[in-house]
């Protein structure tokens, strides 16, 4: 009994070490004069010279902001261009779709992190007497330590106001062993967009 419930944890530990991805907010700073009225329209950019997971990260959190009540164009809808844009043609763009606000995320840094799980001997049940403790000496279990990598991606996530051109909110997100960015975008979004409605943001 004792053996199938240690080999089912160790199961579990597993599958919660590779098998799944989470976002937690670790810090964010909002604008303390702030008291404006919430933004209704905003420019989602992705920071990324690769065009494909700048599309995908934009068309989820766009979604996802949406869900939520709030308008949301994708950057590359109106920058088609990879790379870093000219001052210009970002706040033509701005101007193009009438929002009041942009909502940029990139990548600060992504770190390699190793846990290990100690090893142990757990031995067989022992019974009584001399030939009790020599039984149970053949019917324990060794368990060598198990040590698993998994990645954690920091991002950084910022709100500008348009209106008075000033920095509203920023964020800084830890994601645990991030996967697809398909799958991965909502997840993510959910927690900035909680934290901006918290606030009176959007």
């Amino acid at each position: 009994m004792f053996r199938s419930i240690f080999y089912a944890g160790i199961v579990l530990v597993a599958l919660s070490l590779v098998g799944c991805a989470s976002t937690n907010l670790t810090s964010q700073w909002s604008e303390p004069g702030f008291g404006g009225a919430p933004l209704k329209k905003l420019m989602v950019v992705g920071v990324s010279s690769q065009p494909g997971p700048r599309r995908i990260f934009e068309d989820g959190f766009v979604a996802a902001l949406e869900a939520a009540g709030v308008q949301a164009v994708q950057s590359y809808t109106l920058i088609s261009a990879d790379g870093q844009a000219d001052k210009s043609v970002l706040e033509q763009a701005v101007r193009d779709i009438g929002a009041d606000g942009v909502l940029i995320t990139r990548l600060v840094k992504t770190q390699t992190e190793t846990r290990v799980e100690p090893g142990g001997y757990y031995g067989g049940a022992r019974g009584s007497g001399f030939y009790g403790w020599y039984g149970s000496a053949w019917g324990g279990v060794y368990e060598p330590p198990r040590v698993y990598q998994y990645d954690i991606v920091i991002a950084e996530t910022s709100v500008y106001g348009l209106a008075a051109d000033q920095l509203l909110w920023s964020g800084t997100t830890e994601t645990f062993n991030p996967g697809d960015i398909e799958k991965e975008t909502p997840g993510f979004a959910k927690i900035i967009i909680d934290a901006l409605k918290n606030l009176g943001i959007v």
